[in-house]
């Protein structure tokens, strides 16, 4: 009886497979969607598992195989996946404002308060500083809103209309450093060098340009970056007497990395017999740019406070400021208050002088600015202690030496790969000088931004650097030195912001290394956003 009823079944099988397969779809009326035949239902559950399957097979072998810096490129289809759904979003009137303001202060506050070296290192992941955790939840987060508030977008537009060629620049700079990848004979780690730089250049740029368009966020970040200043300046009083990093004997497992970049930067440095101290930096110089440019926001803020109290307390952080820079042993730290002095006290001067004609102070500024540069400059070479300082002594005389033969060695690099150069963070590589101790370096970022990026980058980065201190300038000398309103007197922050990036463009001069540069791009936003605010305010006002 079981056999009868198998040949049955193998007699009717080829007509039931026939009717599986030919069997139309489920109609269904409208609204309904009709529901597919099941043959396609079938094939379509069969091609999505095998596609799995095969999704689960390719990334779990390449994952495997794959050295680390390569398996960034396993992470592409997600991101475009994750911004095509940002695309999709519908829009929303609800922006996470007061969130926003909190992750970029909270990106500031770990960039210039936390080692960038302490980093969670996970086998097969890239480190996991606190600047990258924070700064890539701080850009989802930017994104987000940005994808789903019409009003957060046409907030940044207006802004950057506001100084329209400064934020071309910036935008060409950023293609730029992406068509650079494909012109580096090391697209993997030009890449690593592209994407660390969104999240704390670009992101920070656009963030910042919304951030700082309404009333309190700029005052309250220049105390933030001057608060790091205080702790960061304490920190490098104190590694001077101990001559060592402070926690380098006593940094967690979990942030303990067995890297040379980190056993090299927590080895002590000293020049000559002088103990270099460089606090939460890699190196001495960064940390001496860093106070350098916080310098000129203590200055405006002890121009304009009127308490003697609070007055007093910021003359002392500025001795403080002042004590760790010669404690970093770094001649650029020292040129850069000078240079920030020499500029925002001729506008200072100015701007009294226009006020009240028969200030005496404002006048001796104003008239005798030449007669008084020469004194300082006469007072710089004349004066040992702030000759060898400022100027250098026989000590520095390699790194001058130094940066003579890079520049010599360049010319040929440059025109291997004039437009684009070699990627970001490759110039270095490309030039190929290497210190007596081995380590491949450039010493000036005139170079390494020609190398990195091209002529083509060169001249869009240093081209918003200008365009945007010459903006903030050109407002600045029509303004009050102490204006009552509150939102003038953080218009006015216009002045130290543009005196920051000329401080920037001179110690680079001399310097390579891009710790501070997320401080230089947030401050390109701000004057942004207060350009558009001292526009609003002149349109009230005419």
């Amino acid at each position: 009886m079981i056999s009868a009823r198998l040949k049955t079944l193998a007699r009717s099988a080829p007509d039931r497979l026939l009717g599986y397969l030919a069997a139309p779809r489920f109609e269904a009326l409208s609204p309904f969607r009709s529901r597919p035949a099941p043959a396609a239902r079938f094939t379509r559950k069969t091609l999505f598992f095998a596609f799995c399957l095969f999704l689960g097979v390719f990334y779990g072998f390449w994952g495997t195989v794959l050295p680390p810096a390569f398996i960034i490129f396993l992470i592409v289809p997600f991101l475009v996946m994750a911004l095509l759904i940002l695309w999709i979003l519908p829009d929303s009137e609800a922006v996470p404002d007061a969130f926003l303001d909190r992750l970029l202060f909270a990106f500031t506050a770990v960039t210039f308060l936390w080692p960038n070296y302490l980093a969670i290192a996970i086998p097969g992941l890239p480190w996991m500083s606190m600047r990258r955790i924070v700064g890539l939840f701080m850009v989802a987060v930017f994104l987000y809103a940005l994808a789903g508030s019409t009003r957060m977008r046409v907030s940044i537009i207006e802004a950057l209309k506001s100084v329209p060629l400064l934020s071309k620049f910036v935008i060409a700079f950023f293609v730029c450093q992406t068509i650079s990848i494909a012109f580096s004979p090391y697209p993997v780690l030009a890449y690593k060098h592209w994407f660390n730089s969104q999240f704390g250049w670009t992101a920070a740029f656009f963030l910042s340009a919304y951030v700082f368009s309404r009333p309190g966020r700029v005052e309250r970040w220049a105390r933030l970056i001057c608060t790091a200043a205080i702790i960061v300046s304490l920190i490098a009083i104190v590694e001077q007497r101990y001559q060592m990093v402070l926690w380098a004997n006593h940094i967690p497992s979990i942030f303990k990395m067995e890297n040379d970049d980190v056993e090299r930067i927590l080895t002590p440095t000293f020049r000559g017999s002088q103990y270099r101290s460089q606090a939460i930096f890699g190196v001495s110089l960064s940390m001496a740019e860093f106070l350098a440019l916080a310098f000129t926001l203590f200055m405006h803020r002890f121009f304009l406070e009127k308490d003697m109290i609070k007055k007093s307390w910021l003359a002392v952080w500025i001795v403080a400021v002042l004590t760790a820079i010669v404690f970093s042993r770094a001649r650029l730290g020292l040129v850069g208050v000078v240079v920030g002095i020499g500029l925002y006290s001729f506008v200072w001067g100015y701007r009294r002088f226009r006020e009240n004609k028969t200030d005496l102070t404002g006048a001796a500024l104003t008239f005798g600015y030449p007669a008084l540069a020469a004194t300082a400059m006469t007072l710089i070479l004349s004066v040992d202690a702030l000759r060898f300082r400022i100027l250098g002594s026989g000590t520095q005389q390699s790194s001058n030496d130094a940066r003579q033969v890079q520049f010599d060695m360049a010319p040929p690099v440059i025109a291997h790969s004039p437009l684009f150069g070699y990627g970001g963070g490759r110039g270095a590589d490309a030039l190929g000088y290497t210190t007596p101790g081995g380590f491949v370096t450039i010493d000036t970022y005139i170079l390494s931004i020609v190398l990195d990026y091209g002529i083509i980058g060169f001249i869009f980065y240093y081209g918003f650097i200008f365009l945007g201190a010459g903006k903030a300038a050109k407002l600045s000398l029509n303004m009050r030195n102490a204006p009552d309103d509150p939102e003038q007197r953080e218009i006015g922050y216009l002045l130290p912001f543009g005196v920051i990036l000329l401080q920037f463009f001179w110690i680079k001069t001399v310097l390579s290394q891009e710790e501070n540069h997320s401080m230089i791009f947030i401050i390109l936003g701000a004057i942004l956003a207060l350009v558009l605010r001292a526009n609003r305010a002149a349109a009230k006002t005419a």
